[in-house]
């Protein structure tokens, strides 16, 4: 009777969690809760995108890019798509326009006659040309130049100094036609940009040709998905694979529901607790619900062990119970590790474990016979006489291990998928894209302070570049025409040359009026601070030239074959505003903070599941021998994993976490089963259960991402570390007062 309520109630409350929960694939919840990095995909950079139409007939793939732009010119989630035209928007032009003068002041020789008589017969001839038309009336009411050649330097800062033929940018080796996409102000979605990549990607793979899509949102959603799929598989292969064992072993289909219950109950509440608590549900979540399966399925197997035993059950019960509950500490104590995604791991794995251990304990095992694997002999280990010194040589010699090996690394975190890194390797040998690594950031209240601190680094680096630090580098200061100490003539003098260069152009006198009226408004505009330079972020948002940061603006030097760092930054030192970003060591930084947070959570969790034991057996050294194992083999752990790994990743704390509680519940059965009945009971339940934890981090280890990767592997030495001491310590049993 209970199994069949227990039946009904795990079927309608895995179908109230599939109706009410929401999956999450989004990959900012592995990178903390840093607001710049969360919100990096929202801003104008995060907004772009970068489409590589690769066909060996250049005119074949500029056609494919202009259908490109055409088709995706009806796209809700496309702000604008350009194959590199040069005319900018109405309202951009209009802006430039206005603050010509003080984005390209002209040189003192653009205010002769003559010279002026040649721009004026210039913007003439821009009346029919393909793609100045446009902006032929602004050429000819600045007979200075000073705002086609503001037009043409920005053209080519934006372009990154590409060829553009026909209207078409093209790659430096002449084999791709590249179109750039500003997406619009959207919340991101994964799969909504799934579907659009693939859209474009399937319009240009039909017209023949193949595309390279690259930028911030499309890496984010095809890291999601990689981290949605690695977690599929290793929950659907690593189910499989415990219910043949199960079936292999029970041989029994009552056994085996008895089983599997608990896990469900177990999964469908921790789905439903984290989904109100943090409205959706991380898909890493869900896939550490391969673990709990692991974890969850002890309960039961416990119980099964001691069925037919004098007494072994009812002990058992509560022992069940009291590891679920010092799991179940440990793992709530992530909730504090500002990583969104392990809190939610946390979450699900404390809940899940805690639900199943009381569906288990509720269903009972009534009825159950002794199965054959609970007749097996078990080993007799011999007494270790200074257990406790071994244990803490074995944690000292582990811990100087990990104190040598490298801080956190980035594996795992932000796993790249491999058609991800061969496309951007794909793009840097047609484009030369920068260093991805290296770069300096200019900061200041006014473009005029940016333009004039980024002139005196120019000389700088170039200092650093004849001595071989770097190949080369760009800014917006140097696509931009310097101020050489323009002196600007007064009105009436620039009024009377106006009009002779209006005669020798060919064109009517009466048009003197117009050009010295915008010439009098060009000459009285304020400083330009972040509001005012806001029309100028976003079409150079692709070279990331200049960007807006609160009150600040900030312009980025871009690096070329950085040989020497330390050079670079000694260059930049002294000026104000400037800094040199390696943003590799910012990741590093980032990270061991990350990993500092969780290491004191993971702490305060032993600590808190130490007070626990102390209060249920109310004795100090079982609790001292069961901690001392389990802080013992998560040490050995993680020595092992620093020496073939090469260092502690954030991941692998959260899996050492979960060693502990292994260690634990181990530690509970195989210390205080009383009894040389219930000690081999203990002994059997013990290696059954380390074997399906093992099958599902096993699972987890060589099919998983790189992150699941690190978690199985950790998790897996854990438990043949932890099974091993917590065995060497069985000859030590005492009873529970």
């Amino acid at each position: 009777m209970r199994l069949l309520l227990a039946f009904t109630f795990a079927v309608g409350l895995m179908a109230a969690a599939v109706a009410a929960i929401e999956i999450d694939t989004d990959a900012r919840a592995l990178v903390g809760d840093n607001g710049a990095i969360a919100s990096a995909l929202d801003t104008v950079e995060g907004r772009s995108m970068l489409l590589a139409i690769i066909d060996d007939d250049r005119e074949s793939r500029s056609t494919v890019a202009r259908e490109v732009v055409d088709a995706l010119g009806g796209e809700p989630m496309v702000a604008h798509a350009s194959t590199g035209i040069i005319t900018p928007p109405s309202g951009l032009a209009d802006w430039l326009w206005r603050e010509r003068f003080t984005l390209s002041p002209p040189p003192s020789s653009a205010f002769t006659t003559d010279a002026m008589a040649r721009e004026l017969i210039a913007g003439k001839s821009e009346l029919t040309s393909f793609g100045g038309a446009g902006l032929a009336h602004y050429y000819l009411l600045d007979p200075t130049g000073s705002f086609r050649r503001l037009i043409e330097a920005l053209v080519f800062a934006a372009s990154g100094g590409l060829p553009m033929i026909d209207g078409v940018l093209q790659s430096l080796d002449d084999t791709a036609a590249l179109v750039t996409i500003q997406l619009s102000p959207m919340p991101f979605d994964v799969d909504a940009q799934l579907a659009l990549d693939w859209s474009i990607v399937e319009q240009v793979e039909m017209a023949g040709a193949e595309a390279i899509i690259v930028g911030p949102r499309s890496i984010a959603a095809a890291i999601s998905a990689g981290i949605e799929d690695s977690s599929k598989t290793v929950a659907v292969l690593g189910g499989a694979l415990l219910l043949i064992w199960l079936v292999a072993v029970l041989r029994s289909a009552t056994s085996i529901l008895r089983v599997f219950l608990p896990l469900a109950i177990g999964f469908a509440a921790a789905a439903m607790t984290v989904q109100a608590a943090f409205g959706t549900v991380h898909v890493i979540a869900l896939g550490f619900g391969g673990a709990l399966m692991g974890l969850a399925i002890d309960y039961p197997l416990h119980l099964l062990s001691h069925a037919r035993t004098s007494g072994g059950v009812e002990g058992a019960r509560r022992l069940v119970l009291l590891g679920a509950s010092t799991t179940a500490i440990a793992f709530l104590s992530l909730l504090g590790s500002g990583i969104p995604a392990i809190g939610q791991v946390g979450l699900f794995v404390s809940t899940g474990l805690g639900g199943a251990a009381l569906a288990a304990v509720a269903i009972g095992i009534e009825g159950e016979q002794r199965h054959a694997w609970n007749r097996l002999a078990v080993p007799t280990f011999p007494p270790v006489r200074w257990k406790l010194a071994l244990l803490a040589a074995t944690g000292l010699v582990s811990g100087a291990v990990i104190a040598a090996s490298p801080g956190p690394g980035a594996r795992g975190l932000l796993e790249l998928p491999t058609p991800v890194m061969a496309s951007i390797y794909a793009l840097d040998r047609m484009m030369d894209l920068p260093s991805g690594r290296y770069r300096i950031d200019v900061t200041a209240p006014t473009l005029d302070h940016l333009l004039a601190q980024q002139r005196r680094l120019t000389q700088r680096l170039g200092e650093a570049r004849a001595e071989g630090a770097l190949g080369r580098f760009a800014m917006l200061a140097d696509k931009l025409p310097a101020d050489a100490g323009t002196v600007f003539p007064n009105v009436e003098a620039f009024a009377s040359r106006a009009s002779e260069a209006l005669r020798q152009a060919g064109l009517r006198e009466s048009f003197q009026g117009d050009i010295v009226e915008a010439y009098r408004h060009a000459l009285d505009r304020p400083a330009l601070g972040p509001a005012e330079v806001a029309p100028l972020v976003e079409p150079l948002a692709p070279s990331g030239a200049i960007r807006i940061e609160g009150a600040a603006l900030v312009g980025s030097v871009r690096l070329w074959e950085v040989e020497n760092a330390d050079r670079i930054e000694a260059a930049v030192q002294g000026l104000e505003g400037v800094s040199f970003i390696d943003e590799r060591a910012a990741l590093s930084a980032r990270l061991e903070h990350l990993a500092g947070r969780i290491t004191v959570c993971f702490l305060a969790g032993i600590a808190a599941c130490a007070v626990v034991l102390v209060l249920a057996l109310r004795r100090v050294r079982p609790v001292a021998e069961v901690m001392a194992s389990c802080l013992a083999a998560a040490a050995v752990t993680a020595a092992f994993v620093t020496i073939i790994g090469g260092g502690l990743g954030v991941f692998t704390l959260v899996a050492l976490a979960l060693v502990v509680g292994i260690g634990i519940d181990y530690g509970i059965f195989l210390t205080l089963s009383e009894g040389p009945e219930a000690s081999a009971a203990a002994m059997r339940s013990v290696g059954m259960c380390a074997s399906t934890t093992l099958i599902a981090f096993l699972v987890m280890a060589f099919f998983g991402s790189d992150m699941l990767r690190d978690i199985g592997m950790t998790v897996s030495l854990g438990v043949a570390a932890t099974a091993l001491a917590s065995f060497l310590r069985q000859e030590w049993g005492f009873a529970r007062h």
